[in-house]
């Protein structure tokens, strides 16, 4: 959606499974693929990011606890704490092939999000929070 709202190309970096050699699997297995748009830091998945992200920064208390892995919830994560003011933008559409948090009753990406910010302002950062 990004590519298409800026009109940028949106290159994935993607190895077919024949193609892939050691160096292009440097990735942590279980993480989704990223793209590169240009003036975007990250572009990736959604859902798995978020979830896998908010684990991290659950384990992790400064930056320096990080991984050192390259994947897109380490990288988010490496973001967000270099941060001290973040805006977060987080669409409300809903996915039907997502299944909703049945305890919540809500969409797990407004879970995962909650639970972020939770992390995030236990760190003392800025964090605003605007739906679209």
């Amino acid at each position: 959606m990004a590519a298409r709202v800026l009109d940028k190309k949106l290159e994935v970096e993607w190895v077919p499974p024949w193609k892939r050699t050691e160096a292009s699997q440097k990735k942590k297995k279980g993480s989704p693929p990223t793209a590169l748009l240009s003036g975007v830091d990250l572009v990736t998945e959604g859902i798995l990011t978020l979830g896998q992200t908010v684990e991290i920064l659950r384990h992790a208390k400064t930056i320096h606890d990080l991984p050192k892995d390259a994947d897109p919830a380490t990288r988010l994560a490496r973001y967000l704490l270099s941060a001290d003011d973040i805006h977060m933008i987080v669409g409300t559409a809903v996915n039907p092939n997502q299944i909703a948090d049945l305890v919540r009753g809500e969409p797990m990406r407004m879970v995962y999000i909650r639970d972020l910010v939770q992390e995030l302002t236990k760190r003392d950062k800025q964090v605003t929070l605007e739906t679209v």
